[in-house]
């Protein structure tokens, strides 16, 4: 199944700049841009039709159990693929970033000659809060849960909690941060 996935706005520092006919610094993003009635992916300023496989939910829970899905996706001949990025692994300790799993896949789609569209799962994921880190899950306090009818407390995460919020906020902008620092120059990742 081939997903579109819209460019987070929070990724437009991750391209190097460029140079414009005037002489001055433009970024060369990879974006989508409108075409008549149509939207184009356009990376290193050149159009890009994404041949995306998409992994499934736990499926790069492991650099292990990603290695052995590089050949099939080849073997596909694909030139994308969309990969989860889960924040309880990303972030297990409040404040400790692991990007082992994000630094494995892009490296490995480099060597596959493959683009990623990372896929965000947050403090949701189709509606569920289940992969959120530990230290969340833990403090049903600091962040609250969502109530049914009854007002018993669920197991997702309420969306008015602005702690909830901004602590997911935090693990994103350190991924992009990271993606900015280690993949600009090849803009492996193409969208988020």
């Amino acid at each position: 199944m081939l997903r579109v996935c819209l460019l987070a706005l929070g990724l437009s520092h991750l391209s190097p700049l460029t140079q414009t006919k005037s002489g001055r610094a433009a970024l060369d993003l990879s974006r989508l841009i409108k075409q008549g009635t149509a939207t184009q992916l356009r990376v290193h300023n050149k159009p890009f039709l994404l041949i995306a496989g998409e992994l499934g939910n736990s499926g790069a829970s492991s650099l292990e159990y990603l290695g052995a899905i590089w050949r099939k996706l080849e073997k596909m001949h694909l030139n994308a693929v969309l990969v989860p990025v889960y924040w309880e692994l990303l972030e297990p300790a409040e404040g400790r970033f692991d990007f082992s799993l994000a630094d494995g896949a892009i490296e490995s789609a480099r060597k596959y000659n493959l683009k990623l569209v990372l896929l965000w799962f947050g403090a949701w994921k189709n509606s569920m809060s289940c992969y959120a880190p530990y230290w969340v899950k833990a403090d049903w306090k600091r962040f609250p849960r969502a109530r049914n009818k009854d007002g018993q407390a669920m197991e997702t995460l309420t969306p008015f909690s602005e702690e909830s919020r901004n602590a997911d906020a935090r693990a994103f902008a350190a991924l992009t941060k990271h993606l900015q620092r280690t993949d600009a120059a090849e803009q492996t990742v193409v969208m988020i």
